[in-house]
């Protein structure tokens, strides 16, 4: 009499936590320099990669080995994730950190109403500021700051064609980082123009201080390249 034959145990499920997470973990690895992607995405790879490992061990599910490795390969993305942030937080810090901080820069002092002048014959003056109100008073200032504007005036002294639209600026006012105040109807965008020699051009530019009286500090180069910054100071 034939013995009967056991019944063959069932097969391991396919692991779809595991291709899920091997997938993310590729594309993830793809776009981890760009922080807020990568980031995600690596996340993403790690969590499914370690539901995919736990179904594995517990033998629910199989495909064991891709699911360490997409789990393994999230973890290497979202390091390189965290190093992208870092690094495009320090760059963002460094940019917009004062001129004058620049080794090797050169500095000139001036008060509000006076005139720099660079080496190229770029001239630059800033008027005294000026308080600035907004009739809207969604669009105004935040709650204890206040608007002043200064007008500036871009002359080109040189013998050949200056770019105004790449002049920079940075402010502080008592001591404090002060931002551009763009949502301000008075603030003007810089001139998309080039000024042959002996042209100038005036704008208007408002900045969000403290509603507190204190020293206000505009520091001013005509570009980027400019080995030497202008700062004006006065009271506001």
């Amino acid at each position: 009499m034939a013995q009967p034959v056991p019944p063959l145990p069932p097969a391991p499920q396919k692991n779809g936590f595991g291709i899920a997470a091997l997938v993310l973990a590729i594309i993830a690895l793809v776009f981890s320099w760009i922080p807020f992607i990568g980031f995600v995405l690596s996340a993403l790879a790690i969590v499914f990669g370690a539901l995919a490992v736990r179904r594995a061990h517990v033998k629910i599910a199989g495909n064991k080995v891709m699911s360490y490795f997409g789990l393994a390969l999230g973890v290497v993305a979202f390091v390189i994730s965290i190093v992208a942030f870092a690094s495009v937080m320090s760059t963002t810090s460094t940019s917009t950190a004062p001129p004058a901080l620049e080794s090797g820069a050169e500095v000139t002092n001036h008060a509000f109403g006076g005139t720099a002048t660079w080496s190229g014959g770029e001239q630059i003056r800033v008027s005294e500021p000026q308080p600035v109100s907004s009739e809207n008073p969604y669009l105004g200032p935040a709650d204890g700051k206040r608007w002043v504007a200064v007008d500036v005036t871009v002359t080109n002294g040189g013998t050949g064609s200056h770019d105004v639209v790449s002049t920079a600026f940075t402010a502080q006012h008592s001591g404090r980082v002060a931002q551009e105040a763009y949502m301000s109807d008075q603030n003007d965008a810089l001139p998309q123009t080039a000024l042959a020699p002996g042209q100038s051009v005036s704008f208007t530019k408002v900045f969000e201080i403290e509603s507190s009286p204190g020293d206000l500090q505009l520091s001013v180069k005509p570009n980027a390249f400019a080995s030497t910054t202008a700062y004006f100071n006065g009271a506001a």
